[in-house]
């Protein structure tokens, strides 16, 4: 599909759920402190407010959503980081909710949209993830549910956290940067290279989880990942040749690309374009 055109007529347009987003705040991505959950709640609080900026909020509803199966012990770690959670965005002003987050009763709270924005136009940008793609990644749970005995190696990344999955996929969101024209920027890829002690490091989840997430962005469609091998680098300081190992990277794209309410390209065409077009860029810097 060419993108030499500005007429936005010419491509397909997306469908409700796909043309419609939420943006979520790279210092809530990147802020450890506020737990592993953080994107999870995040995207709860932001996918059920209402026009009027309400929603009802209760343990029972955030844990059905994010495919959780709920405790009912008030000291239990998972309530405990979920209220702090919520408490910590009434902090930052994203929230306003006059009770503490009951296990099952229903409480009444108003989510702040222009405090986000104005979070993220001062704290250094967005991820922005389609309703679509949050209903890919909660349905894939959904469906692996009947399998949670499963030892089978095939299937041990639907073992992995829902909310895990989002914070991957904001992660590699964040760092996909897309071009913000149809014709693009011939000098920059839509693609992300790292590698997962990297991301570990970022989102302080643990690499096995990081890969597990990863498979099932892979599976459900939204990530395409190029693994290149190990490479040894040579630098010269102070006139010395030294020699470092870089570890095993990866490049990551998506799998297609979406401006302005329509579907501008996908697939292998697109996807593979610009892993191509990354890859090349790598090799000519290390060489």
């Amino acid at each position: 599909m060419s993108n030499n055109s500005n007429n936005y007529d010419k491509y397909p347009k997306l469908d409700e759920r796909e043309k419609y987003f939420i943006r979520i705040p790279r210092n809530i991505i990147f802020d450890t402190s506020l737990g592993k959950n953080r994107v999870g709640v995040f995207a709860y609080l932001s996918c059920k407010t209402s026009l009027d900026s309400k929603f009802l909020i209760s343990m029972r509803l955030i844990c059905n959503w994010l495919n959780r199966r709920i405790d009912t012990h008030s000291n239990n770690k998972g309530v405990k980081e979920i209220c702090g959670l919520v408490d910590k965005y009434k902090e930052m002003g994203i929230v306003d909710i006059d009770e503490e987050v009951q296990i099952t009763k229903m409480i009444e709270g108003c989510f702040h949209k222009d405090k986000v924005q104005e979070i993220i136009d001062n704290r250094n940008g967005f991820s922005t993830i389609y309703i679509d793609e949050i209903e890919k990644i909660l349905n894939y749970r959904n469906k692996s549910k009947r399998k949670w005995w499963t030892t089978d190696e095939e299937d041990e990344d639907i073992k992995i956290d829902t909310s895990y999955v989002l914070l991957v996929f904001a992660y590699l969101r964040s760092m996909i940067i897309p071009r913000n024209n149809l014709a693009g920027a011939a000098h920059r890829t839509e693609t992300f290279d790292g590698y997962y002690r990297q991301i570990e490091d970022e989102i302080e989840l643990s690499e096995r989880k990081v890969s597990q997430a990863i498979s099932v962005l892979i599976k459900v469609g939204l990530i395409y990942e190029r693994k290149r091998p190990p490479i040894v680098k040579y630098y010269y300081v102070d006139g010395k040749r030294i020699k470092k190992h870089v570890p095993q990277t990866s490049i990551f794209c998506n799998t297609y690309k979406r401006l302005n309410g329509h579907l501008i390209d996908y697939g292998e065409s697109y996807y593979m374009k610009e892993a191509d077009d990354k890859e090349k860029e790598l090799n000519e810097n290390q060489d």
